[in-house]
């Protein structure tokens, strides 16, 4: 899947819902908490991120039923990796290294009510983010992996670049509420492979996103 295509696509949806929604049309703010995790086959990942997430939410209506919500948000997302420190004689002593980043994001959700008299939308759509990583590139001690192997270890802070970039990727989940303020529990699935961003590249690896974000969006009329 190309990036630059799957901008121009919800682009031209968002544009196109515009031009054809009926008489809906509000914007709000929305605010919540994002637990991230990482996908990888080059280091095994410890624990996930949990940090807050701001953004505004547009909301489309087309009928009772359908409506599209566009979204453009910030978040911190990432997730951490065991590694090892090996000591002069010692064994080597075991720890997790966190891979941070910041996003903008823009969300493009499809609002599907199922049934008209409960206020409950499945929703399904993709994202669309831009990261730029914060971590530190002086903390150079720790080895990803479990310390069996200095030979084959890979220094952690060479992957802090993976997280630089794009990223883009499926959304699903369910919204709750009618009037201004609306509930949502989503899960995003990041579907390009992180691991292609670095300029190092020996062999095939692979590093994806994930998370689960739950938010309230208030919206201004």
């Amino acid at each position: 899947m190309n990036i630059r295509f799957a901008m121009t696509a919800i682009v031209a949806v968002v544009f196109s819902a515009s031009a054809f929604a009926q008489s809906t049309y509000r914007m709000g703010v929305t605010a919540g908490a994002n637990y991230s995790t990482l996908k990888s086959d080059v280091f095994e990942t410890t624990s996930g991120h949990l940090a807050p997430t701001v953004g505004v939410a547009f909301q489309l209506g087309f009928s009772e039923f359908f409506e599209l919500n566009p979204e453009i948000s910030f978040a911190q997302k990432g997730g951490s990796a065991q590694v090892a420190r090996y000591l002069p004689e010692q064994q080597p002593e075991l720890g997790s290294y966190e891979y941070h980043y910041n996003t903008f994001e823009l969300t493009l959700v499809a609002g599907l009510k199922p049934i008209q008299t409960l206020p409950v939308r499945i929703q399904l759509g993709g994202f669309l983010g831009s990261h730029f990583e914060i971590i530190d590139d002086n903390n150079r001690d720790w080895y990803l992996g479990d310390g069996s192997d200095i030979l084959t270890a890979m220094p952690a802070w060479r992957y802090n670049n993976a997280f630089s970039g794009f990223d883009f990727g499926a959304v699903a989940g369910v919204s709750v509420g009618e009037g201004r303020l609306r509930g949502s529990v989503r899960y995003y699935h990041g579907m390009k492979n992180l691991y292609n961003n670095l300029d190092f590249m020996q062999e095939d690896g692979s590093i994806q996103t994930q998370g689960f974000r739950a938010g309230l969006t208030w919206f201004l009329k």
